[in-house]
């Protein structure tokens, strides 16, 4: 239960964790994108089989509008990926 909350705590954040939008296309149509961290990325493999599972997956843990509009355009979905905050590996802990 614990790790479930914080999963959907994580995606919950649009920078980091999870972001959606519908946008129109450049030349036509609408483009349907789905970002994600990096982490599902490099992990792919522990997330599913492809972006079908990928989606499935993440609609276990995020808010119910975003699994709405998974949902709704099933199929048409782009997954991009979030840039990753590499900052928190330059921190230094306090020694002492």
């Amino acid at each position: 239960e614990q790790l479930d909350r914080a999963g959907r705590h994580f995606l919950a954040n649009r920078t980091k964790g999870l972001a959606f939008a519908s946008q129109k296309g450049a030349l036509w149509g609408t483009n349907h994108v789905l970002r994600v961290s990096a982490i599902f990325d490099w992990f792919d493999e522990d997330f599913g089989d492809g972006q079908r599972g990928l989606v499935e997956f993440l609609g276990r843990f995020t808010s119910d509008d975003a699994r709405q509009w998974m949902r709704e355009h099933a199929g048409d979905i782009d997954v991009d990926y979030l840039d990753y905050d590499w900052s928190l590996n330059a921190s230094r802990v306090p020694q002492g």
